[in-house]
């Protein structure tokens, strides 16, 4: 099958989302099948289905991933600070205590 062909291929199972297998006579996506996979077979393993129950089996077997992370998001540098500044850069502290010129914040 596809993904056997691209684990044969690449050394892995994480198929990018758009791949397409172009050994096919018909091209299919690939990277949406994998999605699929992902969402039904284990809650078709979990009702007892068993042609799920060999599928996942299979899957397994060539370590195909079934739960991804998303990257990290950059954390801003608000986050990152660690005083306790909010994204305007000024502490709570200071906030709370100045007058609210608009300057003093330009």
């Amino acid at each position: 099958n596809g993904l056997k062909r691209f684990h044969t291929k690449h050394g892995h199972t994480r198929v990018p989302r758009e791949y397409r297998d172009k050994s096919q006579p018909l091209p299919a996506n690939l990277g949406s099948w994998v999605i699929s996979q992902r969402r039904s077979v284990p809650d078709k393993v979990a009702e007892g289905n068993e042609t799920f129950t060999r599928r996942k089996r299979s899957l397994d077997d060539i370590g195909f991933p079934w739960k991804t992370r998303a990257k990290p998001k950059k954390r801003s540098k608000a986050i990152n600070n660690s005083e306790g500044h909010h994204e305007s850069g000024i502490s709570s502290s200071t906030k709370s205590n100045s007058t609210h010129n608009n300057d003093e914040y330009s």
